[in-house]
């Protein structure tokens, strides 16, 4: 073979080289654009879960300070409202009362208000103490605390005693 005839071959192998390693750089460009698009995403969702955990973190310091608020008013006799000197300021403390309550209310936050024949719910429910009870068939909560969630979430459980019927002893039969 002379050196003319080996040439087309060389050439074709040099195209091969340069056309394989154009397919490895675009390969290459793809993998790293699909790394930046995973990357954003990754950043896009850290951000949204540190936004969620910062808000729910000052909702749950807000449900305190309403829960301050229905001490407050617990509290109040109810003739103080009616008192000229000091019916406007009842009327203020129920004021913020209703806006702490309508703000949670924009954030998505709902009461966990139990019922006496509502069953015992760990994921919603903290049981304060159990209390055996004459007059039950079947065991019941008693709310000590509304608790509150947003959305799936607990904020603070609804704290519950949980009310037992009276079982007559064993022994003593």
């Amino acid at each position: 073979m002379t050196e003319e005839e080996k040439e087309p071959e060389a050439e074709t192998e040099e195209v091969a080289e340069e056309t394989e390693t154009l397919e490895d750089w675009q390969d290459r460009a793809l993998r790293a654009q699909a790394d930046m698009q995973n990357m954003r995403k990754r950043l896009d969702s850290d951000v949204e879960e540190r936004t969620r955990a910062r808000t729910e973190a000052l909702l749950s310091e807000v449900v305190m300070i309403l829960d301050h608020f229905e001490l407050a008013l617990e509290a109040m006799p109810a003739e103080l409202e009616k008192d000229k000197n000091a019916g406007p300021f009842a009327q203020g403390v129920r004021a913020i009362h209703m806006s702490l309550g309508m703000l949670l209310t924009r954030f998505g936050v709902q009461a966990v208000d139990p019922e006496p024949e509502d069953k015992f719910d760990p994921a919603i429910h903290e049981a304060i103490q159990t209390i055996e009870k004459e007059g039950l068939e079947s065991p019941q909560i008693q709310k000590v605390r509304t608790g509150y969630k947003m959305g799936n979430r607990i904020l603070r459980p609804a704290q519950v005693n949980i009310l037992n019927p009276i079982t007559p002893d064993e022994d003593s039969a």
